[in-house]
């Protein structure tokens, strides 16, 4: 059984006393201590929160995004990060969004007209 103090056997163990007749409840305690080493621990530890190893494991967009930051950072006054923002390059993938906007700006404008 795994408890928070570790792995435990218990049951029953039959015990034959010849010589002596005693009333009694044996018990046997053995007490086994199995640790990982300092280094093999750290070695350990270091493997899992080893970041750059992770890096093959980036999509396209997670690339382009970790590029972008690095390439357009950096710090004003208060030390806070400036980021430039990244436009889209193929304006054609955007479609008529504009055009979209600007009749539903329209339209709004024309109905506060009305209805303030």
């Amino acid at each position: 059984q795994d408890t928070k103090f570790g792995w435990i056997v218990g049951g029953n163990m039959q015990f034959k006393y010849d010589k002596v007749n005693v009333n009694s409840s044996p018990m046997s305690i053995t007490c086994t201590s199995i640790e990982n080493k300092l280094d093999d621990m750290l070695i350990n530890f270091w493997r899992i929160e080893d970041v750059t190893s992770n890096n093959n494991s980036m999509s396209i967009a997670e690339k382009y995004c970790e590029d972008h930051f690095l390439e357009t950072y950096k710090r004003d006054v208060s030390g806070k990060f400036v980021v430039s923002i990244p436009f889209t390059e193929n304006l054609h993938l955007l479609g008529d969004s504009k055009q979209i906007a600007l009749n539903r700006f329209l339209s709004l404008e024309k109905k506060l007209r009305y209805q303030p």
